[in-house]
């Protein structure tokens, strides 16, 4: 489970963003989480109660993920697709080349604080 070593680098950057901005207490993190990255959201919020005891920031935290569907641009035909759908194979003209243009991205949407 490698969802733990993403949680302590997000729990990182987050820490140095409340620093520079003197924040005491995290009330709640979202974070969007791509279909095709690797990181399984069950996983990160299985880790949440460890890094809410391990770190005072985070102690009274809500832990909010946004799932962003992974879509691909067909290096073929040009068209669109969901690439977890269609398993990477364009639905249009069966090649499977294409471009991915969403859904392998991990990134902290916002921090709420107090």
């Amino acid at each position: 489970m490698h969802e733990m070593g993403v949680m302590l680098n997000i729990v990182d950057e987050v820490d140095e963003i409340a620093r520079q901005n003197q924040v005491k207490r995290v009330c709640r993190l979202t974070l969007e989480i791509g279909d095709i990255t690797g990181v399984l959201p069950e996983y990160m919020e299985a880790c949440w109660p460890a890094i809410q005891d391990q770190y005072e920031l985070f102690a009274d935290a809500e832990l909010k993920m946004v799932p962003v569907r992974a879509y691909g641009t067909c290096q073929s035909c040009g068209k669109n697709f969901d690439l977890v759908e269609h398993d990477g194979t364009c639905p249009f003209c069966k090649a499977s080349r294409y471009r991915v243009i969403s859904g392998d991205e991990l990134i902290i949407r916002d921090i709420a604080v107090e």
